[in-house]
């Protein structure tokens, strides 16, 4: 599985993608520090299976990041939100019409892991 991470903290993305290496359902991991750094890399990187985002970013949030990405490519792989601000996630998510897969906070990882490993057997399923 492939996996678009987008933060603005490089603490974080640095955590994060060694979390995500190390539970096993992911082989790689693509960083990116802003929503405009994301959309090129999802250009230069992808496909992805999914996309995961903090909510929370100077210059554009983790929903308008996935809005101009949509945008760009069709079909793109659920979102899954990180934030600290779960109230405002929800508005802006709903405001944009994004669906999203889940909408997690931070401390929460062992959601992330199950959210994972769910989009991993539903691709098997499908043959992917």
């Amino acid at each position: 599985m492939n996996i678009l991470l987008i933060d603005d903290d490089e603490a974080i993305l640095d955590c994060m993608s060694e979390y995500l290496t190390c539970v096993g359902c992911v082989q790689r991991v693509v960083t990116a520090n802003s929503g405009s750094l994301a959309i090129d890399r999802y250009g230069n990187h992808g496909p992805f299976d999914a996309i995961i985002s903090d909510f929370e970013m100077p210059g554009m949030n983790g929903v308008e990041a996935y809005v101009a990405l949509r945008q760009l490519h069709r079909n793109l792989p659920p979102l899954i939100m990180f934030t600290g601000n779960i109230l405002e996630a929800r508005r802006s998510i709903s405001k944009a019409g994004v669906e999203i897969l889940a909408l997690i906070e931070k401390s929460q990882l062992e959601l992330l892991k199950t959210t994972l490993h769910y989009i991993r057997n539903e691709r098997s399923l499908k043959g992917l």
